[in-house]
Parts: C-alpha cells; sequence; structure tokens
C-alpha cells in the first residue's frame, strides 16, 4: 500500500524533475516553523534557516520479524541566536528530550496545505558546529524499548488472547477495551506502552488484519514483565510480518503476502531505474528444514517437552543437492492447537517455504524521487532487461515481484535507493469475488470490467477449463 497523501502531492511528487522543499513541525512551538524556504500559501511565520535534511533510512529483515529505521538529521543555522534561545531549557519548551518533531515535505508551487507528512520521531540530541545546529530525531518505535504486562508474576499471571494485530495495538496503546482491535484479558491488570493513538495508522493496520491475517488468534500468558521489543519480534511477528513506519510517520504492521491486484502498486521500470542495478542470490536466507513448535507449557518438567511440534517441513532432494541443512526453528508460545494453532502454523509454515527454499536474489535500485511513495514491505513490479531470470537462464526481468526491504531517500540529489528481493510468489493471486445473488453488483466473467478480471478470481471447475471467452482458468492456491 504505497504512500497516497492527497492528489495534489502524488502528482507533483510522480513528476521525474522536482526540487522538494521541506518544514518541520515542533511539538509546543505554534509561533513559527523552520523550512528549507518559501511556503506557499503559509498558514503561519516561516524561517528558512533549515538545511535539507539527512537520514530517514528503513529497513526490515523478513525473517526476524524485525524493523530498523535511522535517525533523521536537522541542521539549523543559528540566526541571530534564535536556534539557541530555542533550544535553551525553559525559553519556549520545558524541555527537548522525547520532544515530537514532524518533518513534511512538498515542492515550491504546492499549498502549505498539501504537504504530505514524511516521518515523525522525537529528538534524541542536537549538535552545535560553528554557526548552526543538527538536531538528531528518532522514530517513535524506540517506545518499545519499554516493559508491557508489568503486573504479571508467576503466582499472578496475566493472559490475552486475541488477533496478533489487535494484541500489538492494545501494547502499544495500553487499551485492552478497543472495539476495532479487540482482545480478552484475565488474571493480572494488563500494562501496555501507552503510546497515543494517533501516533498508530490504524486504518492501515485494520486493513493488514482484516486482508491476510483476519482468521488468526494466539494466547500468551505472562508470569512476568517483558520488553516490549523483544516479544514482538520473537512472539507476533516472526514469521508473520514486522513493524513499520509508514510514510506518514505513523506506525503500523505489514504482513508477509503476495501482490494482488486490490492494492495500489508501483512498478519499477528502466523508464524510472537510474544505471544498472546489481544482482546477488542470498544464499543465507536459504532454507530446507522449518519447524514450527506451539502449545507451550510453562509448567514443564523434564523430560516432557515445553513445545508441540505443530509444522515441519523437510526437504531430503534440497539438503543432498545443496549439501546443507539450513534449519529454521520457531517456537511460538502464542500458538495454540484449540485456537487453530495447526492451522496457522502450516499456512505461516508453507509461505516460508515458498519464500525461501529458493534462495531469493537481491537487488539495489536507485530511482527518481518520484518514486519517494514506495514504502518498505511494498511488493512492486521490477522490469529491467539486464537483471537476471534464474528461471529462465537469461537476461531480463519483467514485472518480476519484489518486496522492498531498504529505502533511503536522498533530500540532496532527489533520489531513492531502494534495496530489493524476490518474493518467489510467482503465483497469478487475486481476491475471491463473493458469491453470486439476485441484486449481486459482481457480474458473471464474461460481463466483467477488465478492473474486475484484475482484481477478482473467478473460479473454474477444473484447472485445464478455460473461460467462454478462452482465458485461463485461476487457481486456488
Amino acid at each position: 500500500m504505497t504512500y497516497n497523501p492527497n492528489a495534489n502531492w502524488t502528482a507533483k511528487a510522480q513528476l521525474p524533475h522536482q526540487a522538494p522543499r521541506y518544514y518541520l513541525v515542533m511539538e509546543g512551538v505554534s509561533a513559527f516553523r523552520f523550512s528549507t524556504g518559501a511556503i506557499k500559501g503559509a498558514s503561519t511565520t516561516y524561517k528558512p534557516y533549515m538545511q535539507t535534511p539527512r537520514g530517514v533510512t528503513q529497513e526490515i529483515f523478513p525473517l526476524q520479524g524485525r524493523s530498523t529505521i535511522g535517525s533523521l538529521n536537522i541542521e539549523l543555522v543559528d540566526v541571530d541566536d534564535e536556534v539557541t534561545n530555542l533550544l535553551s531549557p525553559g525559553q519556549i519548551v520545558a524541555t527537548w528530550i522525547n520532544r515530537e518533531m514532524t518533518l513534511f515535505g512538498g515542492y515550491a508551487d504546492l499549498d502549505e496545505a498539501d504537504y504530505a507528512e514524511l516521518f515523525r520521531g522525537q529528538v534524541s540530541d542536537w549538535d552545535m558546529d560553528k554557526a548552526s545546529y543538527t538536531i538528531g530525531i528518532r522514530d517513535l518505535k524506540r517506545t518499545t524499548l519499554e516493559d508491557v504486562m508489568t503486573n504479571a508474576t508467576e503466582l499472578a499471571p496475566t493472559t490475552l488472547t486475541g488477533n496478533p494485530i489487535n494484541i500489538w495495538y492494545a501494547l502499544m496503546t495500553g487499551d485492552f477495551a478497543n472495539g476495532t482491535f479487540p482482545v480478552t484479558v484475565s488474571g493480572a491488570t494488563a500494562t501496555g506502552l501507552n503510546v497515543s493513538a494517533s501516533l498508530i495508522d490504524t486504518t492501515h493496520l485494520a486493513a493488514e488484519r482484516d486482508e491476510w491475517l483476519f482468521a488468526w488468534l494466539m494466547r500468551f500468558e505472562f508470569r512476568e514483565k517483558r520488553k516490549a521489543k523483544d516479544f514482538f519480534e520473537k512472539e507476533l511477528f516472526k514469521i508473520k510480518g514486522y513493524p513499520i513506519i509508514r510514510g506518514s510517520g505513523k506506525l503500523s504492521v505489514r504482513l508477509y503476502h503476495p501482490a494482488h491486484p486490490a492494492e495500489p502498486s508501483q512498478n519499477l521500470t528502466m523508464d524510472t531505474i537510474i544505471g544498472t542495478p546489481p544482482a546477488r542470490p542470498m544464499f543465507d536466507d536459504h532454507l530446507n528444514d522449518v519447524k514450527i513448535h506451539g502449545d507451550h507449557d510453562p509448567d514443564f518438567v523434564d523430560p516432557a517437552p515445553e513445545f508441540v511440534e505443530l509444522f515441519s517441513f523437510v526437504d531430503s532432494a534440497d539438503i543432498t543437492a545443496t549439501k546443507e541443512r539450513k534449519k529454521l526453528l520457531v517456537e511460538s508460545k502464542g500458538l495454540r492447537t484449540d485456537l487453530d494453532g495447526v492451522r496457522n502454523a502450516r499456512f505461516a509454515g508453507n509461505r516460508i517455504r515458498q519464500r525461501f527454499l529458493k534462495p531469493p536474489i537481491e537487488t539495489e535500485v536507485q530511482t527518481l524521487f518520484s518514486k519517494r511513495m514506495l514504502e518498505v514491505g511494498d511488493i512492486v513490479g521490477v522490469s529491467h532487461r539486464n537483471l537476471p531470470d534464474m528461471d529462465t537462464g537469461a537476461r531480463g526481468w519483467t514485472l518480476e515481484q519484489c518486496e522492498v526491504t531498504r529505502a533511503v531517500p536522498d533530500f540532496r540529489k532527489g533520489v531513492m535507493r531502494f534495496t530489493l528481493i524476490t518474493t518467489n510468489f510467482g503465483t497469478r493471486y487475486r481476491v475471491i469475488a463473493p458469491t453470486l445473488f439476485s441484486g449481486s453488483p459482481f457480474p458473471n466473467y464474461t460481463a466483467q470490467t477488465q478492473a474486475q478480471k484484475d482484481k477478482y478470481c473467478s473460479i473454474a471447475d477444473s484447472p485445464t477449463e478455460l473461460f467462454t471467452n478462452g482465458d485461463l482458468a485461476h487457481q486456488i492456491i
């Protein structure tokens, strides 16, 4: 789901040659803002003391359920000691420790109202050098270094049950009674991180859950406090997805999934890729022995097992051919047989097998700044005549499905650098159309528009049957 804040910004961002402009909103400072130039249609005073920003590198690690983002550095020229006065505690604000900062970006001929939020974070430090100050801003995910379930003990545990996305939202916000993200709590009073819900992209979060993880339920028993980041990476998102910061600067979660036409997408072609991108196989991510364990017993005593095996996949032929056994063992304390844990483990395990039995190919591309809207985790189609197709043994990619694992904007040069890995999904995915009924807005296949054919999966009676117009039948995988 690419970043699309408003029609005017998106139209400008897609043009190949633009001179970006930026301004900074500072929590508690309403009289003025800093910018890199004049802002059209300004609603407040803008001081053009800000240099072009540096930073905002975001990276994901698909197999670890982990993501990172670099700090954003804002350089402000200290005209007449105005920045010194601003940063002095008690002059304008009481303190700058963890104060929220929001970077907006647009173009010289855009109105202020059409600028897009590009990054939101908290002040981590500042550094003065000669005539300017550089303010370091860190992403909001650093709050996950705090503990959750602080009331849980061995004698008074807390049990938390729900969809993994709902559990993440509850632990992030401390809201365990939200109607949109419901969870069930029993035992000692549950505690979370108390992150403001306004900092979470709840629309995107709910859409990810409902599209890709709707039927999942997990149950965790906490007998002690847990570091939130550790719990999220090891329990909630390993093999399922990872937390991200969206283009809006808000927090959300990206789940593993193939691209499908119900989502807006962007393609990278030779018209937008600068130069010839390199390619390399990710042999370290090659897997041929995958096991997922669940039904955790916190009271186990040897020789009784602590976990029960819910899924196992071993490709003996690949082990023989590659002369290595590459293992992945996931021990989940939340997967439970009584909550369809076996089915969920099989779903996740087969998705891993599909993606990593054959090592993915990694490439790095530099694009025009018009591709700024791409976010980490997006699935994009890549076309380039020089990239190697390992299935055909010849060069040339045509809309090869790749996942964006790293995004680095170069604000000064106006280019984007992306790291991409092939997904190995390779199958034509569609959304299954709702059942036809009297008055249904979903017509039979031959009466559908091309957009409906692209979006929905109309099922044939057999894998070899053609639709009446000669099109190939869709498959259920």
